[in-house]
């Protein structure tokens, strides 16, 4: 699949390819003196507490994606460095079209919460509850894709990414 974004436009796909992985972080623990079951419990509701300011945040990277004119514009809302003209590209490109009916180039699709026997069974088998708030961007433009990251990068503590 990716092969097609290669050699549709290189040059669409070069900022994508150079998106590096990020080892996984560890996360801070819920505390030690509460039981496994507690500890799921406190994880759980944690992000049910971030979820609607989450949720309310990653709307708003989609919404300036899909109003912005120009990459430069999105560069400039986010305060993205783009001296070296990295971003300097058209932002709607005719080959890469999301919804041809919107002309939106992003869409942003949140994940169920982890249900309390799942987010237990994997911490009784030792490992960490990740990505409790979740978003899916989908993109059609390996360019925006990889200038979203810029933007979440810049913004947020990426926990971890495999490209």
């Amino acid at each position: 699949v990716m092969s097609k974004y290669k050699t549709t436009d290189p040059r669409r796909y070069e900022p994508f390819e150079q998106v590096k992985d990020i080892a996984v972080k560890e996360q801070v623990p819920p505390p030690a003196t509460l039981l496994l079951r507690e500890q799921v419990e406190f994880q759980l509701a944690s992000a049910t507490w971030y979820e609607e300011g989450f949720q309310a945040a990653m709307k708003e990277i989609t919404a300036v994606f899909n109003e912005a004119k120009t990459c430069e514009e999105i560069c400039e809302h986010y305060e993205i460095d783009n001296s070296s003209g990295k971003w300097s590209k058209e932002l709607r490109a005719e080959v890469f079209n999301l919804d041809l009916r919107t002309n939106k180039v992003v869409r942003a699709k949140f994940g169920p919460p982890k249900g309390f026997p799942r987010a237990l069974e994997k911490m009784s088998q030792g490992k960490t509850l990740r990505d409790l708030n979740r978003v899916t961007f989908e993109f059609e433009d390996p360019l925006l894709m990889a200038l979203c990251f810029e933007v979440l990068n810049k913004k947020y503590n990426i926990h971890g990414l495999k490209n």
